[in-house]
């Protein structure tokens, strides 16, 4: 091979190399609740199937304004809720829930969840 094709190869190993661990790099987790569009019609998805979707603060917090500003606009004919895995929604996330309500301090974002459930 000759020194010009060396290099070459050599530079192509390093590319490659590159592009594995870029792609090999931690993954982002997906969002809890995934939200689609087509045409009048506006989709939410639940995606914690792991906690068969129960609903968590993070998920409260993209759901409501999401479905408060399909309601209000006028291309928005259908919402329809949907899910990711065995459950579409298992509730609200009891287990924290019960870790804010038994200390005094955090009580009252148990109490809150409950109202914005």
């Amino acid at each position: 091979m000759s020194r010009s094709g060396a290099r070459a190869s050599t530079r192509t190993r390093a590319i490659a190399q590159q592009i594995m661990s870029a792609s090999t790099s931690a993954p982002q987790p997906e969002p809890p609740v995934l939200f689609e569009s087509n045409s009048a019609v506006r989709t939410y998805i639940l995606n914690r199937p792991s906690a068969l979707n129960t609903l968590d603060e993070p998920m409260l917090a993209l759901l409501r304004p999401k479905i408060e500003e399909w309601s209000a606009s006028d291309l928005c004919r259908t919402i329809v809720g949907s899910s990711v895995g065995r459950a579409f929604c298992a509730g609200g996330d009891v287990k924290a829930v019960l870790e804010n309500a038994s200390d005094s301090k955090t009580r009252a974002q148990a109490i809150d969840f409950f109202k914005r459930e």
